[in-house]
């Protein structure tokens, strides 16, 4: 596949280099709310729990919701990015992330939370599988490992921090909202990540390399004459069967009489 490269020269300025890591930057922000949300809330059950009066299989369902949804539609938004468009399709998830995390914030009992999570898991499973494509997009050689390594640092610091980062939003109680803060946090670095979806590598996949050309077909053997067909062997004559006798009538039969002859009659003297 033909690689694009948005890279500076090495001798590039300021301006040049931060035009260059914009992607990375973008795609990472989307990278840390995706995984932070499948450990934010494991230390908000319990509050949201005593505040919705949900119980155990709502609780179970905003953990293994998310996971489900997310998990399950990733093919599926990698090949929506390979066929329309993977800048396009990243910030359609990440925007679907982001109003789904608003909604989880607002919501007022368990089944409309649980609905809540499965949009957000949906968002980002969207989002997620055309992050990787960008990345390989944008960059090429030493630039493509350093952008990778990031990315698997971002992921491990999601993952790591997202039950203590839910712990310090959840005792902190900020302007009164509880658990409902660690939804709202998603708003802010989503809505920064979808300011800048222009500088997330290219809008389309980049098209295929032509097929190379078939070798010219071999020159066309003249047709071999027909070889005369061998005479038919003729079949030997087969003698005629000789004609009966006739039959006489009354069955017997009747046997030929000599044939009466004159006398000769003595020569007269002259």
């Amino acid at each position: 596949m033909t690689i694009m490269s948005q890279q500076a020269p090495a001798d590039a300025g300021p301006a040049s280099r931060i035009a260059k890591w914009a992607p990375l930057a973008v795609v990472l922000c989307g990278t840390f709310v995706w995984v932070l949300d499948f450990f934010v809330v494991n230390v908000a059950l319990p509050d949201i729990a005593r505040s919705l009066r949900a119980n155990a299989a709502a609780s179970e369902g905003l953990v293994s919701g998310y996971a489900l949804a997310s998990a399950a539609l990733l093919v599926c938004g990698g090949r929506l990015g390979d066929h329309y468009g993977r800048r396009r399709w990243f910030s359609i998830g990440l925007a679907t992330f982001v109003l789904a995390s608003a909604l989880c914030a607002l919501a007022p009992d368990p089944g409309f939370l649980v609905a809540a999570r499965l949009v957000q898991g949906a968002g980002g499973a969207t989002m997620a599988p055309n992050i990787l494509s960008i990345l390989g997009m944008a960059y090429t050689g030493p630039d493509r490992v350093r952008a990778i390594s990031m990315y698997g640092i971002v992921m491990g610091l999601a993952a790591v921090g997202g039950q203590l980062l839910g712990g310090v939003l959840i005792n902190a109680n900020v302007a009164g909202l509880g658990w409902r803060a660690i939804f709202w946090g998603n708003v802010p670095g989503g809505g920064l990540a979808l300011a800048l979806p222009p500088r997330a590598g290219p809008a389309a996949p980049a098209p295929p390399p032509a097929p190379p050309r078939p070798p010219p077909p071999p020159p066309a053997k003249p047709p071999a004459e027909p070889k005369p067909a061998a005479p038919e062997p003729r079949a030997a004559a087969t003698p005629e069967p000789a004609a009966a006798a006739p039959r006489p009538k009354n069955g017997h039969a009747t046997k030929s009489k000599p044939r009466a002859t004159s006398p000769k009659s003595p020569k007269k003297g002259v």
